[in-house]
């Protein structure tokens, strides 16, 4: 082999080499538009990203400021419900001493008007009038009505006499 045949052998490998090179170059040039164009259609996507990311910030600090409010306003109907809690414990409380009151008035009025009128009244009678009307037994339910209706006629008969006294 002589330099001749060596240097056209050579040629022909750097030649085959340059083609592959440049098969190599178109492809990458393709590659390269299309990148710019998906580089385009990123940006665009960014674009729209950003206008979203920024959207959403303002609708959080809407959220926070809508959510402190309505803290505020939730604290303060809890302060007015403790308030109005404690002023019915108090009324509660008053009510019981009063009502206790007036039952002892009650009593001790019916004592005296029993002593007044038929002598000494029997504690069991005395009772049975204190107790609601539920918890009696048929019989006395009847009782009572028939007694209610006694007195009944002696408070109308009462108050015709006062009336006549006029």
């Amino acid at each position: 082999m002589d330099f001749n045949e060596l240097s056209l052998i050579l040629d022909f490998g750097f030649a085959c080499l340059l083609v592959i090179v440049l098969i190599y170059a178109v492809r990458l040039n393709n590659h390269i538009k299309k990148l710019q164009d998906s580089k385009a259609e990123l940006e665009k996507l960014l674009q729209g990203f950003v206008i979203a990311t920024e959207r959403a910030e303002t609708a959080i600090e809407k959220l926070k400021s809508n959510s402190q409010q309505k803290s505020g306003e939730l604290e303060n109907s809890l302060s007015q419900g403790k308030h109005l809690q404690s002023d019915l414990a108090f009324m509660i409380s008053r009510s019981e001493e009063l009502a206790l009151r007036l039952e002892t008035a009650i009593r001790s009025g019916r004592t005296m008007s029993g002593n007044m009128s038929a002598g000494v009244v029997n504690e069991a009678e005395m009772v049975r009038d204190t107790m609601p009307s539920e918890g009696l037994v048929a019989e006395e339910r009847n009782e009572l009505s028939q007694s209610g209706n006694n007195k009944g006629k002696s408070k109308s008969d009462l108050l015709k006499a006062l009336q006549g006294m006029r």
